[in-house]
């Protein structure tokens, strides 16, 4: 959960300062960036994807937004100065609060970055992770795997048929997690957010695409017919949510004689 607060506040300060130049969006980037260094690998994982992103926009397709913040950065020292301080205020909490030992200093966001990498591999099966997926978090899945290819469709098209800044990151995003995940060797279910968090954006664009376009006399005609399938989806989200948390499922006098059980043990 930390990891992935850091990783939207990252992101958020990023985009946030190439669209207005705030010093304040360098200062909670610097923050968020010097948490993380203490925090988990989600949030390792997503100031490495950030970099990538902004290294290749600028040097590679010379994006014009990312090359007019970093000339101003240049021209105004002190953003960088100021963003920088609270980086390293940041990364002192997360040294001595989080990342001191009898023997060493140490980064635990970092060490544990790594050691997601270490061999031998783990005993987990291959499919460990996509199992995860399918069970738990099969709407965002198919939603933003969709939007995925949908994006990219569009970038790969000669006109690039006006794809954004941001869109294009989501993208560079959901693709380095799922290159990161794929060849971590020490799997673990929480590494999913690094996935599951641009997957839900991706998801939230490609949905508001749909809304934007569509036409609403149409979509009141095709209400019979698709009322069935919500229904059906929304008793099979009831049913896995249910079974998704242990000692849940039960009928509702059940469930009520065990909250009565529970509020009498409390007294």
């Amino acid at each position: 959960a930390t990891g992935g607060f850091l990783s939207i506040a990252m992101v958020l300060a990023v985009f946030g300062f190439l669209r207005s130049r705030r010093s304040s969006y360098l200062v909670i980037l610097g923050v968020g960036a010097g948490l993380a260094l203490g925090s988990d690998p989600i949030s390792i994982s997503t100031a490495i994807i950030l970099i990538a992103f902004l290294a290749y926009e600028a040097a590679w397709r010379r994006t014009p937004e990312v090359l007019d913040a970093l000339r101003s950065i240049r021209r105004n020292l002190s953003l960088l100065i100021a963003g920088l301080f609270f980086f390293l205020g940041a990364l002192e909490l997360s040294i001595t609060h989080f990342g001191t030992s009898i023997d060493r200093l140490a980064l635990p966001g970092l060490r544990q970055w790594v050691d997601m990498f270490e061999l031998p591999r783990d005993s987990l099966p291959w499919h460990f992770h996509p199992d995860i997926l399918i069970s738990y978090e099969a709407p965002a899945l198919l939603l933003g795997g969709y939007a995925f290819l949908w994006l990219l469709d569009r970038w790969l098209s000669p006109q690039e048929e006006g794809i954004s800044l941001f869109q294009r990151f989501l993208l560079f995003w959901a693709g380095g997690a799922a290159i990161i995940i794929a060849i971590t060797t020490r799997r673990d279910a929480g590494q999913l957010i690094l996935l599951l968090l641009p997957l839900a954006l991706l998801a939230g664009c490609w949905i508001e695409d749909l809304v934007t376009k569509a036409d609403l006399t149409a979509s009141l005609r095709a209400v019979p017919y698709l009322a069935p399938v919500l229904l059906l989806v929304t008793s099979i989200a009831i049913v896995l949510s249910q079974w998704a948390r242990a000692g849940s499922v039960g009928s509702g006098g059940e469930k009520a004689e065990i909250g009565r059980a529970s509020c009498r043990e409390r007294v």
